[in-house]
């Protein structure tokens, strides 16, 4: 048995990959990342340990952790936010009463959240744990010759004498003031961050 901060309940490991009771049911999904239980499984990523609460066999406590959110640090630095550590938070942030909805939206990749973040609770900073932890530069694709470098806000066209990318080259889609993105300075290539993961998984499994 093991323990979570979140969780008030001890954690033990499923020796199994664990299923909806039904099959009309939701796929289970790890209470930290918001994915699916197996889906890093399925690509590839080494994840051979699922955590479940102790207690879910015999009440409606569903909690579940993949191996990889369990081992997250509880306080991170991060360079898209220098000032302040962001500490890993469950949202509704309970001495946040501006926040109390359950739901934030991460300043990474502008979409929302609902499970836990990297939080500062100064400046209402919030990523999403699989934001927090992208690389600087993603494996190399087959959609661009040259390396893509994290970007924590669109690029300056002034100081690039370009014109500043705000459609992604991949998807074709608008990618929005103050989101992150992978860009080559060289190009003016740039694409969304789950454009660009998504594309080095797709080579991955080729």
């Amino acid at each position: 048995m093991v323990k979570h901060f979140s969780h008030r309940h001890e954690l033990e490991l499923c020796p199994t990959m664990p299923q909806p009771v039904h099959e009309d049911d939701e796929a289970l999904i790890c209470s930290v990342c918001e994915y699916e239980l197996d889906l890093l499984h399925q690509s590839g990523e080494a994840v051979s340990v699922i955590y479940q609460c102790s207690k879910s066999s015999n009440s409606k406590c569903h909690f579940y952790l993949h191996d990889l959110c369990f081992q997250l640090p509880r306080e991170i630095l991060h360079n898209s936010h220098p000032k302040h550590p962001l500490l890993l938070s469950l949202p509704p942030y309970q001495n946040d009463n501006d926040n109390n909805s359950g739901e934030f939206t991460c300043n990474a990749c502008g979409e929302s959240g609902t499970c836990f973040s990297f939080h500062c609770p100064k400046c209402k900073f919030d990523l999403h744990v699989q934001c927090a932890t992208l690389p600087q530069t993603p494996s190399r694709r087959q959609n661009h010759q040259h390396p893509l470098t994290l970007l924590f806000s669109l690029p300056n066209s002034h100081n690039l004498q370009q014109k500043m990318t705000t459609i992604c080259d991949l998807c074709k889609g608008s990618i929005s003031q103050g989101c992150w993105l992978y860009y080559c300075k060289d190009c003016d290539y740039g694409t969304h961050l789950h454009c660009s993961i998504a594309e080095t998984d797709d080579d991955h499994h080729q």
